[in-house]
């Protein structure tokens, strides 16, 4: 036999019912604060990406998925939902905002494998686009508090929060950390020495510990707010405090994607190790690099429902993931078949989870694979049963029986 297995860096799935939860939980929780679910295609074009990413971002420089051209169009996997979200406003005609949209679905990126990392992870956005006041900042970053605090019952990450100005102000800080980091050109790694000139804001991602330690005494970008970006600032701090929500400054906090001004943040657990963050986003707007004639200030966060689902698992606070019980209907004779899906069809609409074995084998046999299905009970149809309408109904776990009417079949399983 040819064994072949997932691409390196995918995950096979077998049990996808915590995860399926977790987006059933979140789906609910943001349909209650009046968010429209929509769905934008796993293909985009690159063009997008280059636009509103960044040409000198990892994801576009490293980590995209790049389909083969059959024609002038260059296309890709997505990455990350924000830009097709913003997309899909621009082409639906909605006319003002706030709009606001969640979507899920499979992200592809061209990461080195690891804990909760995966080349093909499913993600859950939030957007509110066309959002000015900054009221809307601290409402989207308390529904999130709230959801893993209460609905996940989370106890041990951490939030933190960054304010990274506006474009003028970003400016001024970035001429004086391109002077720092000229200075010490020589002891930063190769990687910082190349996003010196292209994104010197990206070099506080560095994991280099050396470089981290050279990084602790460059110019940040608070020093440079002004003072209303500091009103802000100081109005978003204070009313998370007002609505209970914890967190901790991070002034090195940039976050890997091009758009984001304003307030960055990121949701951590230290029970995914290295790769910690399983929330993160912040305040954008795509209306220069898409050429647009004004601002669409918007506002966005994105869930890894993967490390989610990792830290419930890690912590032991998986929901309830217990299935109904499972009827199991075993037909005697190959006859009896179809009588037994009929009986399933009655059970299944009265919403019963059932099963037909239709393999043919011993009663024993049949009772060994309901054993191993963890059947409740089964529902055994034999010749003479048949003739008379009846049914033997056998609870697994204590092994009584009894005969049961058909016609009442239904009422002596509830």
């Amino acid at each position: 036999m040819v064994k072949i297995g997932p691409v390196r860096g995918t995950q096979d799935l077998l049990d996808v019912r915590l995860e399926k939860k977790i987006i059933d939980q979140l789906t609910a929780h943001l349909l209650l604060h009046n968010f429209q679910q929509i769905q934008t295609p796993i293909i985009e074009t690159l063009e997008l990406f280059l636009r509103c990413v960044g040409q000198e971002t990892d994801v576009v420089g490293k980590e995209m998925f790049l389909l083969e051209p059959r024609d002038e169009e260059k296309l890709c996997l997505r990455p990350e939902l924000t830009a097709p979200t913003f997309r899909a406003f621009l082409n639906s005609g909605v006319q003002s905002g706030p709009w606001k949209v969640f979507a899920h679905g499979p992200m592809f990126r061209y990461e080195r494998p690891q804990k909760g990392r995966w080349r093909q992870f499913e993600q859950f956005n939030v957007e509110n686009i066309d959002a000015q006041d900054i009221t809307h900042d601290i409402a989207l970053i308390s529904l999130l508090d709230r959801v893993f605090r209460q609905i996940f019952k989370l106890q041990t990450y951490i939030l933190q929060l960054n304010f990274l100005g506006t474009a003028s102000e970003r400016q001024l800080h970035r001429a004086a950390l391109v002077e720092f980091l000229s200075a010490q050109q020589q002891q930063i790694c190769h990687t910082c020495q190349v996003r010196m000139h292209a994104n010197p804001l990206r070099c506080f991602d560095c994991k280099v510990e050396s470089c981290q330690q050279i990084l602790e005494q460059a110019p940040l970008l608070l020093q440079f707010l002004t003072a209303d970006s500091q009103a802000q600032w100081q109005q978003l701090q204070q009313a998370l405090q007002l609505l209970d929500v914890n967190f901790v400054i991070n002034p090195r906090l940039v976050r890997g994607l091009d758009y984001y001004n304003g307030v960055v943040f990121e949701f951590q657990s230290m029970a995914l190790g290295a790769q910690n963050a399983f929330c993160g986003g912040g305040r954008y707007d795509l209306a220069i690099p898409l050429e647009l004639r004004k601002p669409v200030p918007s506002i966005g966060a994105a869930i890894g429902i993967g490390r989610l689902a990792l830290i419930l698992r890690e912590t032991g606070l998986q929901p309830d993931l217990t299935l109904p019980p499972l009827y199991l209907i075993l037909p005697m004779t190959a006859e009896l078949k179809i009588l037994g899906l009929m009986l399933a069809r009655q059970l299944q609409a009265a919403e019963l989870r059932t099963d037909v074995l239709l393999d043919d084998c011993s009663l024993s046999n049949m009772l060994k694979k309901a054993n191993r299905l963890q059947a409740a009970k089964v529902l055994i149809i034999g010749e003479q049963e048949a003739a008379q309408n009846q049914i033997i109904v056998k609870d697994m776990l204590t092994g009584a029986q009894q005969v049961v009417l058909q016609a009442e079949l239904l009422q002596a399983l509830q």
